[in-house]
């Protein structure tokens, strides 16, 4: 097992270093900014990464990138369906704009440029072989779209820590609320130590910013009552 996981980091860490992403990949960055979750969607990991069909939700571009992250991260579906969904929006308006150009391939033609103009009447979709991929593109072989790692990179950098780590905290506890908003199933501190342990760098007054924000944008007024764990219990001892 432990042979298993460093093969994947490196395989992970390959991916990332890729000079040309494919759609999940820079979907991916932009929802998370981390290199090990951009690496593990490449099209070599998604080969190698072994999930459960059941773990597979069937509701379009889903398919194939939702459940890696799931299962590499621990964040729950709906807070990376809610992340993707976002990606995807802002992904397609800067291709629209023509801020990034993505280039496809049909099969024997050579790879060429896609149109700004196309991406107004076409959106991305999982194509027959699972792949993310662009309505109105080759529906035999998938149009193998990929852009220039360095063009994301500079669109979408990576965030300063201080900020990233209070955003997404934020976003993973706004995800977690929705989905129980009149029975809190975590009090505040545990909600927060929950989002910390998938932010390390989350400090602790940007911790309570986030809940306090999540809170709002969720609308989730029960949570706002969910206080502290009371001495006992943060020592361990019930309640």
């Amino acid at each position: 097992m432990h042979d298993q996981g460093e093969r994947l980091e490196k395989l992970f860490a390959e991916g990332f270093k890729e000079p040309y992403w494919t759609l999940e990949q820079v979907i991916a960055w932009i929802a998370y900014r981390k290199p090990r979750i951009a690496g593990a969607v490449s099209d070599s990991s998604l080969e190698d990464i072994d999930c459960e069909r059941s773990e597979i939700d069937l509701r379009f571009w889903h398919k194939m990138i939702a459940p890696v992250i799931v299962k590499i991260e621990g964040i729950p579906r709906t807070v990376v369906w809610d992340a993707l969904h976002s990606a995807i929006t802002e992904l397609r308006f800067q291709l629209k704009a023509g801020k990034i150009v993505a280039t496809w391939k049909w099969q024997e033609r050579e790879r060429a440029a896609i149109p700004k103009l196309h991406w107004i009447d076409h959106g991305i979709k999982c194509n027959k072989f699972d792949y993310l991929d662009v309505k109105g593109g080759n529906p035999k072989g998938g149009s193998l779209i990929r852009l220039d790692r360095g063009e994301v990179l500079k669109l979408w950098p990576a965030e300063t820590p201080k900020i990233s780590a209070e955003n997404r905290a934020t976003e993973l506890l706004k995800g977690l609320m929705e989905q129980s908003l009149e029975n809190p199933a975590m009090t505040r501190d545990d909600a927060i130590q929950w989002a910390r342990n998938q932010v390390p760098s989350l400090g602790v007054q940007a911790g309570l910013r986030a809940w306090r924000a999540a809170v709002k944008q969720a609308g989730a007024k029960a949570w706002s009552k969910a206080g502290p764990r009371s001495r006992a219990n943060r020592n361990g001892t019930p309640t």
